[in-house]
């Protein structure tokens, strides 16, 4: 704990030391579902909540403070630095200690700890002082907990927080009595009142605070079961998965484990690999291919020649590049792109865009990457010649400027850098809305 303090004050004093003050200039625009703020130097992030609807903003990456959408200041005073509200509260941070304040400013905990921490999204709030000490509030400033051997609380359910003290794990109530004794390597919660323990011995046990132990089993990693109750465990450095009854749904005969970011299994042995659904159901099997990367509809292949196959789950080659490479990076709505890599003496020299599909967006790209598509699917960014460009998903062109290095989209508007690190901005028609004549543009975009 001590060390996490020290670190904690080091950048403090890091972020205190790099202040540089310039002065700000407020826009105005047509559409006020965004508010500019121009400065030199900047950091923005907004909140989401109904009722605030406010955004942070900074001049100097020093001072922040709260702004509403009409960019009116909801609170006279500055802090170092500020954190989006939930639930009516929000941490803020002044001279190296953090508080935390309502809608109104008024300070629900004073400034007297140098961390404040939210367990987990709910309303309990983790406080560390100077001395390394730990103590538990709720958000309307309670204190729940006061000073104890506890040195961290960990994740809170249902009126039970996991703990630790020095290097042991427990659970405990609100009322600090002791459920689960401190004397685990790790504790997960596995749903309301079910916990994984990980013991010294390599031993895990599924417990139920209402019907004690549901099962046991042996394995050196925690388990943490999907929303169909499923976990991978190891043991002696080969993976399987069980389920929470404590069945054994793949024996432990596979090299490597992964849980996807589509809530299902990828196992590899040396003979053979396997695709499971969240659901437990092998999906894809395959001992001539190597997995390199799926999603719901395609499979990326290599086989022992490293030729590169994009393949359904039947099994048919949908897609073939021989000593290419494939990506498929997904956006935030569960669609995606497909990047094919065109490769010459090892290197890169242009890349392809395809969609769901498999229909080419563009060609002749270059330094293609996740981030440069939004969330809303309203275009990608992509690289022709060297030279960025904003196309939509039909491949047509919405914004192709001269002398601009970089796009960056957002909700209804699109940020431009020109080469000499001036910034514009541009809606989805192309129309320009602030030419980029400007040092720096921030904007926070609110919910309408």
């Amino acid at each position: 704990m001590k060390k996490i303090l020290i670190i904690i004050m080091f950048l403090m004093f890091i972020s205190l030391v790099s202040c540089n003050k310039v002065e700000t200039t407020l826009l105005t625009t047509k559409n006020t579902s965004y508010l500019p703020l121009i400065t030199k130097n900047h950091t923005v992030t907004y909140s989401k909540e109904e009722s605030s609807n406010w955004i942070i903003i900074s001049s100097d990456r020093c001072s922040y403070t709260y702004l509403t959408i009409n960019g009116q200041i909801v609170f006279p005073f500055l802090f170092d630095y500020a954190y989006p509200f939930i639930d009516g509260s929000s941490v803020v941070r002044l001279n190296g200690l953090e508080a935390l304040i309502d809608y109104n400013g008024n300070y629900l905990i004073p400034f007297k700890y140098v961390k404040l921490t939210r367990i987990n999204n709910s309303n309990l709030i983790q406080a560390l002082d100077e001395l390394g000490s730990v103590y538990l509030y709720d958000d309307s400033g309670n204190l729940i907990i006061d000073n104890s051997l506890i040195t961290e609380y960990k994740e809170y359910s249902n009126n039970y927080l996991i703990a630790k003290t020095n290097e042991n794990y427990g659970v405990i109530n609100l009322n600090h009595e002791t459920i689960i004794p401190f004397e685990y390597k790790s504790i997960n919660l596995i749903k309301d009142n079910y916990f994984a323990l990980l013991s010294d011995n390599e031993t895990v046990s599924v417990v139920s605070l209402t019907n004690n132990e549901i099962f046991s089993i042996s394995s050196s990693i925690n388990l943490d079961f999907n929303q169909d109750d499923l976990s991978i465990f190891k043991q002696n450095n080969l993976y399987g998965l069980v389920n929470l009854e404590g069945d054994i749904i793949l024996e432990p005969i596979y090299n490597e484990a992964v849980f996807s970011k589509n809530d299902s299994f990828l196992f590899k042995a040396n003979s053979s690999q396997k695709i499971i659904s969240p659901r437990g159901e092998i999906i894809f099997n395959t001992d001539i291919y190597n997995i390199l990367d799926y999603n719901d509809n395609f499979i990326i292949v290599n086989d022992s020649n490293k030729n590169h196959y994009i393949i359904d789950y039947q099994g048919n080659i949908k897609f073939e590049s021989l000593n290419n490479t494939f990506e498929i990076i997904n956006d935030l709505n569960g669609d995606f792109v497909i990047l094919e890599n065109i490769i010459e003496t090892d290197k890169i020299i242009s890349q392809k865009v395809y969609d769901s599909n498999l229909n080419l967006i563009s060609d002749k790209v270059y330094l293609f990457s996740s981030k440069n598509f939004n969330e809303e699917r309203q275009a990608i960014v992509v690289y022709k010649d060297f030279q960025p460009l904003v196309i939509n998903y039909n491949g047509e062109t919405i914004l192709d400027l001269e002398n601009i290095s970089k796009y960056y989209l957002y909700p209804n508007y699109i940020l431009v850098e020109t080469i000499d690190k001036h910034f514009g901005l541009y809606n989805y028609l192309g129309e320009e809305i602030i030419k980029p004549i400007y040092s720096s543009i921030c904007c926070g975009i609110m919910d309408k």
